[in-house]
């Protein structure tokens, strides 16, 4: 099965952080996440990514936002 990661930088980052974590866990399919210094890395099946999605739980949970996505072997 195919991944994709989206590293996530996000300010404030608390509580943007925690929000976002929960909002694509719950109900974006997010299956893991990683904490970072800047932000968040969440982790989803390649068929299940949808960037739309993704910019409708950022636009929601954070005032300042940028991702980076990439698909992993």
């Amino acid at each position: 099965m195919r991944y994709i990661e989206v590293d996530i930088k996000v300010k404030p980052l608390e509580p943007c952080r925690d929000l976002l974590v929960y909002a694509l866990g719950d109900e974006g399919g997010y299956e893991s996440f990683q904490e970072t210094s800047e932000g968040v890395k969440a982790y989803i099946a390649a068929d299940q990514y949808d960037e739309a999605e993704l910019r409708r739980a950022l636009d929601e949970n954070c005032p300042e936002y940028s991702f980076h996505a990439e698909e992993m072997p």
